[in-house]
């Protein structure tokens, strides 16, 4: 009897797969043939699953884009949800904590950032590529002010566009920083800046 395979569970493979192009090759590597190769599969088997090519970096930027907002829905239950939002040092932790989920700060983060940065320099001289990043970057500066408002101590007022703008590029900065040498700086000093700018940001200075 043949054996049944999850299409899920396969597509979940070749967005891996790509990853791995990716981060070792680039993104001008990941081609139907190189993923197909890397996931162990027929070129066939991924346009089955996936389809073309522009399909295929489709579906890594979604997938991508579920396993982060799958992290911070986790990490952000407290900042988040309609619990009371903790005080002082605990508050700030818990921000730090859930921002580092879009930073560098481990092998897998490592790679989901090799990703990104590969997709949005070559999303400047291809258009098609543009729409997705744009909604995903929209909905992450729509949580950033989402997060700000919860967090910021009374008196403060709301966030806005720039204060979301500005933790964006805090984000962007760093984890391009980190990218760009591997091993430069160690994932301690990393939050420790987080830590340090974000006080700043809650302060509204």
């Amino acid at each position: 009897m043949p054996r049944v395979v999850d299409a899920a569970v396969r597509r979940r493979d070749i967005a891996e797969a790509v990853y791995r192009v990716i981060e070792r090759d680039g993104l001008g590597e990941a081609t139907l043939g190189t993923v197909a190769a890397e996931a162990g599969l027929a070129i066939g088997s991924v346009r089955h699953y996936v389809g073309s090519h522009r399909d295929l970096l489709r579906l890594t930027l979604a997938t991508l884009a579920d396993d982060v907002r799958a992290r911070l829905a986790e990490r952000g239950r407290r900042l988040l949800g309609g619990a009371e939002v903790p005080e002082g040092a605990e508050r700030l932790e818990a921000l730090v904590e859930f921002l580092g989920e879009l930073l560098p700060l481990d092998p897998r983060r490592q790679t989901e950032a090799v990703v990104w940065i590969a997709f949005g320099e070559a999303a400047r001289i291809d258009p098609e590529l543009r729409p997705d990043l744009q909604d995903l970057d929209d909905r992450l500066r729509a949580l950033l002010r989402r997060v700000l408002n919860r967090v910021r101590p009374a008196g403060i007022g709301t966030a806005n566009r720039l204060d979301a703008l500005r933790l964006a590029a805090l984000l962007n900065g760093l984890a391009l920083e980190v990218v760009q040498v591997p091993g430069r700086h160690d994932p301690e000093l990393v939050r420790r800046l987080l830590r340090r700018e974000l006080g700043a940001v809650l302060g509204g200075c």
